[in-house]
């Protein structure tokens, strides 16, 4: 019982999230992910935007690719990480 009302109680005032995830794509130790970010004070929705993570040292890291096609996000992950 006290479960569900703390179930109910948090869905209720959760905030929107911040980005939708709508496509993953495996690309050398890591992936690309495309996502749309949304202002959390306006509710705008912008985007879509590559983004690319991978695993280093343990932990996960994220580089900013930009607002581009699948093969230039490719072209960027590889020039940011000297590869």
């Amino acid at each position: 019982m006290v479960k569900e009302i703390v179930d109910r109680t948090l869905s209720e005032n959760a905030e929107p999230a911040q980005s939708t995830v709508e496509e993953y794509v495996p690309y050398r130790d890591g992936h690309l992910q495309l996502e749309y970010r949304t202002n959390p004070k306006t509710g705008t929705q912008r985007g879509p935007y590559y983004y690319f993570r991978y695993h280093d040292g343990g932990k996960q890291r994220t580089l900013y690719i930009g607002s581009v096609d699948e093969e230039e996000a490719k072209r960027r992950v590889d020039k940011k990480r000297g590869n």
